[in-house]
């Protein structure tokens, strides 16, 4: 749902030895009042759970170049339950990065990041996403990778999907052979990994909520505070609900509330975003005089590669120059994805003005850079799965996703609408995941007094700030903040993002505000594309 390189939680004490920073635990188990659960709509009882220390893993992803974990970084490994309906069975391990605090004796509670995706890997964010954000200047910052992504154990990538992903940069999306293969896709990934005894209806939020409690536990954190990004703030709101103690406070970024269904959003946020994106190009006499009507242009322009899809061919990295078919699908997918990327807004008045104009290259060269794998599968596709398939697309219908979509964009065609973005043949795809759906307490709201800063970007159209004030909702001690120039992601897209955080971390009370926030302005947009798109 993310992109990979952008952007968890934890729970009690029992018997601990010391090792550095860290601590190894044997055998250790959660109270009873934790785990007899007599209630199946309650949560989870974390059963055996284990933490042991070990090296940073150096380097973090072979065949790629990242930087280290430094000396201030102490590593680990949890030990949890594959499935915690079946606590004799099958265990998953999830590997920690703590980076210790540059200023000890002025250290607030411990911080826990939790990456979004659902996919993504916590680890990487550590060294890339955050590094040099300075975090961790009074307190420790603890990062994880979620189970099933990328140095968790199992690591449940789908390369079959990636592949075929890139394939279909040249085939029309509305095919029923393009969805068909898609689908055919993520069968294989599902076989192959049912065939080595894993299973797959365990990757879900419940159970990641249900490791961050185990982890809290474990490293024997009395209190903490607890960040998470799109898909990362999903999990951090169940986690606060189901549980909430030693939660201090709770920054949710490009807010995923638990009681919104994903998939039966995916085209009205798209809208809001489109929408937003129109204002903010109006303000601009430039961009207004070069795109007069920014959705209008856009809803006739998808409405017209629908129907008469351009094939054009672009650079892709440093390999050789690749066929792209722009169609009606693709072009809109690619302005609400836009937002996902740091600036990617920038230049998207200008690639749809040019798409208008007929001048699809500008996008197609997007597209083709978008869709370059990585030299190693690095995104845990059993988690995003697990958690959209089973969380969101099992819990409503083809028929309720293309109304909402239809109702929120009736300009646009219905071919178009009956896809859904960055993830095309969704309902398809999850039928061939083939995992059921997670039970309905997953969509049950976070309702707590623990104070919540919910962040938002004014021109996201993946999470639009919408989905803050539901959350809100439930939430007496939160506090709404919308950042204009931002997209998907406000702590690393917003320049104000990194001292709204820390600020109210460092005082979580409801009526906090970052001065910075009223000094925000929103770029210049391109009015031309004479460089790489």
């Amino acid at each position: 749902m993310t992109n990979p390189y952008r952007t968890g939680r934890w729970y009690r004490r029992c018997g601990l030895v010391a090792a550095a920073m860290l601590f190894v635990l044997t055998g250790c188990t959660a109270t009873p009042n934790e785990t007899e659960v007599a209630d199946p709509s309650a949560p989870l009882p974390l059963g055996n759970f284990s933490y042991a220390a070990n090296p940073c893993l150096d380097p973090l992803i072979p065949g790629m170049t990242l930087p280290s974990f430094g000396a201030d970084f102490t590593c680990g490994t949890l030990t949890v339950p594959q499935n915690r309906e079946k606590p004799d069975g099958a265990v998953v391990t999830i590997p920690v990065a703590r980076q210790r605090a540059q200023y000890p004796t002025a250290a607030m509670p411990p911080l826990l990041m939790l990456a979004g995706g659902p996919g993504e890997s916590g680890l990487v964010d550590a060294l890339v996403t955050y590094s040099g954000l300075d975090l961790n200047k009074n307190r420790d910052v603890i990062y994880i990778d979620q189970r099933a992504t990328l140095r968790a154990t199992p690591f449940v990538p789908c390369p079959q999907v990636d592949a075929f992903m890139q394939g279909a940069l040249a085939k029309p999306s509305s095919d029923p052979g393009t969805k068909a293969a898609s689908n055919a896709a993520v069968a294989a990934c599902s076989s192959q990994f049912r065939g080595e005894g894993i299973d797959l209806h365990a990757f879900n939020s419940l159970e990641n909520a249900a490791d961050v409690a185990s982890l809290r536990l474990a490293l024997d954190i009395p209190e903490w505070d607890v960040y998470g990004v799109s898909y990362g703030s999903d999990v951090a709101l169940q986690y606060l609900r189901d549980y909430p103690d030693g939660i201090r406070a709770v920054v949710a970024d490009s807010v995923v509330p638990p009681q919104m269904n994903l998939a039966d959003t995916l085209w009205p946020n798209a809208a809001k975003g489109f929408d937003a994106l129109g204002t903010a190009c109006d303000a601009q006499p430039a961009c207004q005089a070069m795109l007069p009507d920014l959705f209008g242009t856009l809803a006739t322009t998808v409405t017209d590669l629908d129907a008469r899809p351009q094939v054009v061919s672009v650079a892709a990295g440093d390999g050789p120059p690749v066929d792209v078919m722009v169609d009606g699908y693709k072009l809109a997918s690619l302005v609400n994805s836009a937002a996902m990327a740091a600036n990617g807004l920038v230049d998207m008045p200008a690639i749809i003005a040019a798409a208008g104009r007929g001048d699809v290259t500008p996008a197609a060269q997007v597209l083709a850079t978008g869709a370059q794998p990585a030299p190693v599968p690095i995104v845990g596709s059993g988690l995003t799965y697990g958690v959209i398939c089973g969380e969101a697309v099992a819990h409503t219908s083809a028929e309720v996703m293309f109304g909402a979509a239809k109702k929120s964009l009736p300009q646009f065609p219905d071919a178009v609408l009956g896809l859904t973005p960055r993830l095309p043949w969704l309902v398809g795809d999850c039928a061939a995941w083939n995992i059921g759906a997670v039970p309905d307490r997953v969509a049950q709201p976070a309702n707590s007094t623990v104070p919540v800063l919910l962040l938002s970007g004014g021109l996201d159209g993946v999470t639009p700030p919408g989905n803050a004030a539901l959350a809100k909702a439930t939430l007496p001690n939160a506090v709404v903040l919308t950042f204009p120039e931002s997209g998907h992601g406000v702590l690393t897209q917003s320049d104000c993002g990194p001292a709204a955080v820390t600020g109210f971390l460092g005082d979580p009370s409801p009526s906090y505000r970052p001065q910075c926030l009223d000094t925000i302005a929103i770029p210049s947009f391109s009015t031309s594309l004479a460089g790489p798109a």
